[in-house]
């Protein structure tokens, strides 16, 4: 499995989004970037419920899950086969400590991840 690194410092987040590449031919170091998928979060950091925006280019089963940071899946917030197009999640912090989590988005071929903190 992938992994990301994210970074949290106080109020500025830092994060690595990951990336797969599909390598083709027979030239070294040939690669072409699979579509992306978009996925913010508002506001963050959060107190009591956060908007998901999610865009997606293709239609494709798509997961959408909450991890701690001992990496512990502590939410499944989406787990469908999802149309092509724009949509707007609510996410409520009801039930989850405060600290930071990791938001992973994986399709059939892609997968990003965003940090979020809550803060009561």
């Amino acid at each position: 499995a992938e992994t990301c690194l994210v970074i949290t410092d106080h109020w500025a987040q830092l994060y690595y989004d990951m990336y797969w590449f599909l390598y083709t031919g027979i030239q070294e170091n040939t690669c072409i970037e699979r579509p992306n998928t978009e996925l913010t979060i508002l506001p963050n950091p959060i107190s009591r419920y956060a908007k998901i925006s999610l865009s997606l280019t293709t239609s494709d089963m798509v997961s959408l899950k909450l991890y701690n940071t001992a990496g512990q899946l502590v939410r499944e917030v989406i787990n469908e086969y999802t149309s092509a197009g724009n949509y707007n999640i609510d996410l409520s912090t009801e039930g989850l400590a405060q600290g930071t989590y990791f938001l992973v988005l994986e399709t059939s071929d892609n997968k990003t991840s965003r940090s979020l903190v809550i803060l009561r």
